[in-house]
């Protein structure tokens, strides 16, 4: 079957009228367009973390009744004759599985719902996270992951040797599209090696982490995915505790932007979708790659007019005959536009702004939703960005952060800059940026 007719029969235009189908050649974004497997974002980032951990160790999504399972194996390794009765030991030996302090024990971090529908849209971002990371392919996290003896107390090597056995991984492979992944991954990973270096601190923080890198990659892409010519959000943020005017970068350049973008998330995303279908090759391409590379456009090109041609006799547009591949792009993205429910529209976009608003965005009144750098994510990237070093130029830790998509204005850099002169972070020996350090918080 050519690939005109095949995305045809997809989109059921064979049957006399369009139906918008998703993910054709796999899903750039991790959200449902679905309201029931919809992540609210109500619960902890830290219960996705718990999911991604069982994943990458091969260990099923699912985990019920961990804490009578526990207690049973405890109950089980007492003498039957033991004065202690059964009510004293579950006193005793009662573990909070959603309060660990252990890396080894992230896979037993619960599910709040695993039977609900909105848990299949938590282990579908979970899976995402993983592709993303490539987590499964890194040996230094699974090791970690795996280590028992690390920082072992006596009472967690107790809790350790009456945990319950966990199901094999037996769900389906999900096929994820992602793009500019490279310098992105190389990032993340030495963060994640740096926040390995203290258990405590990555306890702490690598919910905070693995989301943050989440939400950058997904306001990156977000971003761009429309664009014929590729360029990186610049992403501005303000610190947390300052205030923020209309003439603030953190405003006029930041999370309105994207916003704006969103209303038509679902739509450029399916755009991308059908123009790849038309194209036929397994990679995958952007629009960007799509248009400008005339390998592919020349190929694309006749087809497209083709199918576009199709889509508006059957919905009664009018078609436009043009022999450019960018009017033809703007014809079908306009074609989806007009025949795509608002609803379905608007709960694909409303996954990204409820994730957003996790711990990356704060409202300032009037000024709507910004970009929000709370005090525990600048610490958390204190601890990854200084690492081991004892201290660093406070100019190498801004630049530090840019590399990381987060982009301050004057105003904000002298806000973070009192701040960590507050926390005693920070060693001025003069007002000079030149003779300004960053002081380790490991």
């Amino acid at each position: 079957m050519d690939n005109v007719n095949k995305l045809i029969k997809f989109v059921e235009l064979d049957k006399g009228k369009h139906r918008a189908t998703q993910h054709m050649s796999g899903r750039l974004f991790p959200f449902y367009t679905r309201n029931p497997e919809r992540v609210k974002f109500e619960d902890s980032f830290m219960e996705i973390v718990g999911i991604i951990s069982r994943l990458t160790l091969g260990y099923s999504n699912e985990i019920v009744d961990i804490q009578d399972r526990y207690l049973s194996n405890v109950l089980s390794q007492i003498d039957a004759h033991s004065e202690i009765n059964k009510t004293e030991i579950e006193s005793l030996f009662a573990f909070d599985f959603s309060d660990i302090n252990s890396p080894f024990m992230l896979k037993y971090f619960p599910s709040l719902n695993p039977k609900s529908q909105e848990n299949q849209g938590k282990v579908l971002m979970a899976k995402y996270v993983i592709g993303l990371l490539k987590l499964q392919d890194n040996k230094e996290w699974v090791n970690y992951l795996s280590e028992t003896q690390r920082h072992q107390t006596l009472y967690n090597q107790l809790i350790m040797n009456n945990l319950p056995s966990l199901d094999s991984d037996k769900s389906k492979n999900e096929i994820f599209i992602f793009f500019d992944q490279s310098d992105f991954l190389q990032l993340f990973n030495q963060d994640l090696s740096a926040l390995m270096e203290n258990q405590n601190f990555f306890m702490s923080n690598i919910d905070l982490l693995i989301s943050y890198y989440l939400f950058y990659y997904i306001i990156q892409q977000g971003y761009q995915i429309d664009m014929v010519k590729r360029e990186p959000f610049k992403m501005w943020y303000a610190f947390d505790k300052e205030r923020v005017s209309k003439g603030r970068n953190a405003f006029r350049f930041g999370y309105k932007l994207m916003l704006d973008k969103s209303n038509d998330f679902i739509i450029n995303v399916n755009v991308v979708d059908y123009l790849n279908i038309l194209i036929g090759d397994e990679k995958v391409y952007t629009l960007d790659q799509i248009v400008n590379d005339t390998s592919i456009s020349s190929v694309l090109l006749p087809r497209l007019m083709q199918f576009n041609y199709e889509f508006a006799n059957v919905e009664k547009f009018d078609y436009v005959a043009h022999t450019d591949i960018i009017t033809q792009v703007k014809q079908l993205k306009q074609m989806l536009k007009e025949t795509l429910h608002n609803e379905l529209n608007s709960r694909y976009s409303k996954s990204f702004k409820e994730f957003s608003g996790l711990s990356f965005i704060r409202s300032r009144g009037r000024l709507g939703y910004i970009l929000n750098a709370s005090q525990e994510i600048l610490l958390m990237f204190v601890g990854v960005i200084v690492g081991s070093n004892e201290k660093i130029l406070l100019r190498d830790f801004f630049n530090g952060l840019e590399k990381r998509g987060m982009f301050f204005d004057t105003q904000s850099r002298r806000e973070i800059v009192s701040y960590f002169e507050k926390i005693n972070i920070l060693e001025k020996l003069s007002d000079s940026g030149d003779a300004q350090y960053v002081k380790s918080i490991l």
